[in-house]
């Protein structure tokens, strides 16, 4: 079963003397590394911290990497979203990671479709920190919607084909997708539909966690896990993409 990591700014965290920004929940038996990998990748910048209140115009991040600790790989789901103010009155998010073994990546759907459609993550924390219990992969059955044929890609771009850019080979080696503000959500569905091209048949599940992207990418991101990174005109990522002449979408 996949393991879960909160990150948030409580008044108390999961280990003792923890206050601030921490976990303040987690998996029993995830690696004490793993954990500690998880939240130096969980921050969040605010780009309009007038409306941190409301996180109206501040992004949702939606991520998977592919995390090489030791020798073992981890694949890396992980929801990053503002989440008002915290118990000091200061800007606050919530990052929430669900991690899966190679092992279990058969059984469930894409990582985009895990990340779009699974019900299960959290928006907000509540209560005293604690120790989490461990999601059954059954349960990730629901987020198996079909996306085909790709309505996004026509809505967005005029044509459904285009699904299959950023397979690819130059797209795979890393690209840059330039987004308006407020569109990470079409972009996941978009992701979704890209990555269900892969395994029409049911037959190769394992395709689409071959792929990392990020709906979103923040400044302190290394560009290298994700090989499809959504930026906003004018961020410091849009910056980077167009002085290395990276491919832009």
């Amino acid at each position: 079963m996949p393991w879960q990591l909160i990150y948030t700014s409580a008044p108390r965290g999961l280990l003792s003397g923890q206050t601030g920004f921490c976990t303040v929940a987690r998996s029993g038996d995830l690696r004490e590394a793993l954990a500690q990998r998880l939240e130096q990748i969980s921050s969040y910048n605010y780009l309009r911290v007038a409306e941190a209140a409301t996180a109206n115009r501040n992004p949702t991040v939606c991520a998977f990497r592919i995390l090489d600790l030791r020798g073992s790989k981890y694949h890396v789901l992980t929801r990053i979203q503002p989440c008002g103010l915290d118990f000091t009155a200061r800007t606050n998010h919530l990052a929430h990671h669900l991690v899966f073994q190679a092992s279990e990546l058969a059984q469930v759907p894409s990582p985009a479709a895990i990340l779009c459609y699974w019900n299960g993550w959290m928006a907000s924390w509540q209560g005293e920190p604690r120790l989490l219990q461990d999601p059954a992969l059954d349960g990730f059955g629901a987020a198996a919607k079909s996306c085909l044929p790709a309505q996004t890609w026509m809505r967005v771009t005029g044509d459904a084909g285009r699904a299959a850019g950023l397979l690819e080979s130059e797209c795979i080696r890393g690209c840059y997708l330039v987004c308006p503000p407020g569109s990470e959500q079409q972009v996941l569905e978009m992701f979704c539909e890209t990555l269900q091209l892969l395994n029409l048949n049911g037959q190769y599940a394992l395709r689409p966690w071959r792929h990392p992207f990020t709906t979103f990418l923040q400044a302190e991101d290394n560009a290298a896990d994700f090989q499809w990174r959504a930026c906003q005109d004018g961020t410091p990522a849009h910056q980077e993409a167009v002085q290395r002449a990276a491919v832009l979408t």
